[in-house]
């Protein structure tokens, strides 16, 4: 049947489909995977770890905070340390479990300094030497 014996509103036989064009040559940009597409995201021991490494070193002027928060921040860390090299946990905690570590140390660190320097001014200021110095006498 030709378009000429065709009726208004017929529409034209056709006996096979169109083909889709092949595509050769590089994928396009916006074809590709984006990065990170399939990873695992880190775990929650590695993220806590993190935190509370921050927490403890900025918290070690009270040392009655950064103490336990570092400890907290070192045992989760190498908890997640030991179950990403057991392959039970993403690799990608990695990096928050050993920077929990390092931050949690330094905490501890801090805050064992902290205890020393408030032990130090505390049996310096009890020195006879400052009660002189109180009541005026010259030295």
């Amino acid at each position: 049947m030709s378009q000429e014996e065709q009726g208004p509103g017929e529409a034209p036989e056709s006996t096979t489909p169109p083909t889709p064009p092949s595509r050769t040559g590089p994928v396009p940009a916006s074809a590709a995977p984006s990065p990170g597409v399939g990873r695992r995201p880190a775990g929650t021991r590695a993220i806590l770890s993190l935190i509370f490494g921050l927490l403890s070193t900025f918290g070690s002027p009270c040392f009655f905070l950064g103490i336990p928060l570092g400890i907290a921040a070192v045992v989760l860390g190498w908890m997640e340390l030991a179950a990403i090299q057991k392959e039970k946990a993403a690799p990608a905690g990695r990096g928050f479990a050993i920077a929990g570590i390092v931050f949690g140390a330094v905490g501890i660190l801090a805050s064992l300094a902290s205890i020393v320097f408030c032990v130090f001014l505390w049996k310096l200021g009890t020195h006879p030497l400052f009660d002189e110095m109180r009541r005026g006498v010259p030295i």
